[in-house]
């Protein structure tokens, strides 16, 4: 049986491997004192199995990395602290990219894995399945805040997306900015970092000048950078040093072309 001290090394093990495994994301540091937890044994074996879900034609290369790199590593970790654990990861190859999903929980399942790391694909497909059948799944890509459910069956190794508008708005105060031109693709994601960051604007006396929201399938930016344009010359015109503006972009990928493209709009280019 793993004790508390236990379930620690097993998912800090998980956390190096989501680190070593997936893309790197801005980390927002609460400064709040840690609440107090209580903590108990977990029933488990010390022989623990850890389930991968592969949803992209990765399967080679990452069943590979786990076990060449990952499971020898953890493993020799574990050792050296002293736990009585050992892990033995299993890498399954999910059909149809994240579509085939469930398949691969239950097929991880029926060998033994009761905690799955896997993507957003894996929650939006197979997470039902995961809390009906007391295991839990470790995300390294969840940062839907409406997707916490309280005693859920997830663990989140990275914050949600409304922690990154603190982060930009601490950003943009330490850069002296004053006035802010926000550029937003219109969808729930941008707009809930965008509610949370027009609060911190407030509460860090950070004058918004402009909200402008673009459809997400757009590829021609001309009409939105030139109000991004005249809202940069009116701010100017009003004595606001051009060092004392920015434009905050909640974009995807589009951010490229939209920065590519901010070539034909002067202003845009003097500004942070």
């Amino acid at each position: 049986m793993m004790k508390a001290s236990d379930s620690r090394i097993a998912f800090g093990a998980i956390i190096l491997v989501l680190i070593t495994s997936s893309a790197t994301y801005l980390i927002f540091v609460d400064r709040r004192p840690c609440p107090e937890v209580e903590t108990g044994e977990l029933n488990v074996s010390t022989a623990l199995k850890v389930g991968y879900v592969e949803i992209w034609d990765n399967f080679t290369s990452k069943s590979r990395l786990f076990e060449e790199i990952i499971e020898p590593e953890i493993n020799a970790y574990a050792e050296k602290m002293g736990q009585n654990v050992t892990f033995d990861f299993i890498v399954v190859q999910a059909s149809d990219g994240g579509s085939g999903a469930l398949d691969a929980v239950i097929s991880l399942k029926s060998m033994g894995a009761e905690i799955v790391i896997g993507s957003n694909c894996v929650a939006c497909v197979a997470y039902n399945y995961i809390r009906e059948n007391g295991m839990v799944l470790v995300s390294s890509s969840s940062t839907q805040p409406l997707f916490s459910i309280p005693d859920d069956s997830m663990f989140r190794v990275c914050s949600p997306d409304q922690a990154q508008a603190p982060v930009l708005a601490e950003m943009l105060e330490s850069w002296g900015i004053s006035h802010v031109i926000v550029l937003q693709r219109r969808d729930s994601w941008a707009e809930g970092i965008y509610e949370r960051l027009e609060e911190e604007f407030g509460s860090r006396d950070i004058t918004e000048a402009r909200k402008i929201v673009y459809g997400a399938e757009t590829t021609d930016f001309s009409e939105h950078l030139k109000k991004a344009n005249d809202a940069i010359e009116a701010a100017v015109s009003e004595g606001v040093p051009p060092d004392r503006i920015g434009i905050i972009a909640l974009s995807f990928s589009e951010a490229a072309s939209i920065i590519s493209q901010t070539i034909n709009y002067t202003e845009t280019r003097k500004v942070a």
